[in-house]
C-alpha cells in the first residue's frame, strides 16, 4: 500500500515539476512561442492519431468477438491508446512524448510484452480442467488431455493468485 502511495505521489507531484522546469529550459534556449508550439502541435498529431488508433481497435475488437475469440490483445491496446490520450491531454513534453509512443504500434508491442512479464512475475495463474463425474482435476503444471473443453461433461476454471512478494 505505501508502494502504491508513494508511486502517486510521484505522478502527481514530481513528473508535473519536470514537465514544467523542461518547458521553461526550451523556452529560455528559444523563442517563448517555442515550447507553446510544441505542445499545441503534439496535442493536435497525438489527438489525430489516438483517433485512428482507437477506431481500428474498436473495429479489431468487434471483429474478433464476433468470430468467437477473445479479444485480450485488442483491449489491451485499447486501454494504452486511452492512457496515450489522457497523456496527451496533460500539457508537457515528456507525458507527450510517451503518450505518442504508445500510440505507434511497434512501440506499443514494446510496452504490452513489458507489462506482461511486470503482471506474470506478480501474479499466477492456475487453469484446471474436470471431468464430471471421473473425479480427475488437472492442474496447469499436470499434462492437460487433447481433448477440447468445450465438449459436454467439462469444466474449465481460473483463477489469479497474487503473490505478495514484498512485505
Amino acid at each position: 500500500m505505501r508502494r502504491i502511495f508513494l508511486t502517486i505521489l510521484t505522478l502527481f507531484i514530481v513528473v508535473p515539476i519536470l514537465e514544467l522546469t523542461l518547458l521553461l529550459l526550451v523556452g529560455s534556449y528559444t523563442a517563448w512561442w517555442v515550447p507553446l508550439a510544441m505542445v499545441l502541435v503534439t496535442g493536435v498529431v497525438g489527438s489525430l492519431l489516438a483517433h485512428s488508433q482507437g477506431w481500428k481497435t474498436v473495429k479489431k475488437i468487434r471483429s474478433q468477438l464476433g468470430s468467437g475469440r477473445i479479444p485480450a490483445d485488442s483491449l489491451m491496446d485499447g486501454a494504452m491508446i486511452l492512457a496515450a490520450g489522457i497523456m496527451l491531454l496533460t500539457p508537457g513534453l515528456i507525458s507527450d512524448t510517451v503518450g505518442i509512443s504508445l500510440l505507434l504500434p511497434p512501440i506499443r508491442r514494446f510496452y504490452k510484452d513489458w507489462l506482461i512479464r511486470w503482471f506474470a512475475g506478480r501474479f499466477h495463474v492456475r487453469t484446471m480442467l474436470s471431468h464430471f463425474g471421473s473425479g480427475r482435476i488437472h492442474d496447469d503444471d499436470d499434462d492437460l488431455p487433447a481433448r477440447s473443453p468445450r465438449r459436454s461433461g467439462e469444466v474449465v476454471d481460473s483463477y489469479v493468485v497474487k503473490e505478495d512478494r514484498h512485505p
